[in-house]
């Protein structure tokens, strides 16, 4: 079991505007201070998952998906036992599941509730029925929203440092706000 999870952003700045947060980039998930993308051995381009948007750096997509879907993931997994986060323009998702106060999570080839999803976890490339577990891929729900927390925060400062006029953008304050009542 997991005992310490963070979540890196990693932006690919190559505007001067922040344009709605709308960067593509890499989230990566550290588990216990190694990455959760570290044992994936395809290509880009290639692999089980199809033209792949995981690479041993991490999750490819638009980071402004993650800045919104994200903060929800803890609440809504109190109100339903999974919790989809659909990268939008890819074809993969994050899933999150809450049983017994663990947090177990994935990311699959959409959609996850066909039969014989792909999923990787944290190990492997697998197809399976529900999402594998195994000592990658499970924590605790309170280190689940403090990870999570923790790691929105820090790029939402970055944010902040980057393009400080994005603190008068309403969307970028209800975000901030939600972030902050992860608890």
């Amino acid at each position: 079991m997991v005992t310490d999870i963070s979540f890196k952003f990693i932006p690919d700045y190559d505007t001067e505007d922040y344009n709605l947060f709308y960067f593509w980039g890499k989230l990566d998930i550290l588990i216990d201070g190694v990455s959760f993308f570290s044992n994936y051995k395809y290509r880009e381009t290639q692999g089980p998952l199809g033209n792949s948007t995981i690479t041993r750096e991490g999750f490819a997509g638009y980071l402004d998906t993650f800045l919104w879907e994200l903060p929800f993931v803890p609440q809504k997994l109190l109100e339903q036992e999974t919790v989809i986060v659909e990268g939008e323009g890819i074809d993969k998702s994050l899933i999150f599941s809450l049983k017994d106060n663990m947090v177990t999570f994935a990311i699959c080839k959409n959609h996850p509730w066909e039969k014989g999803t792909i999923y990787y976890d944290g190990v492997r490339v697998s197809q399976s029925k529900k999402i594998p577990q195994n000592n990658k891929n499970m924590i605790g729900f309170d280190g689940f929203k403090q990870g999570l927390k923790n790691g929105l925060q820090d790029f939402i400062q970055e944010l902040i440092e980057k393009y400080p006029s994005i603190t008068n953008v309403e969307s970028f304050i209800n975000i901030r706000n939600t972030v902050d009542s992860i608890n």
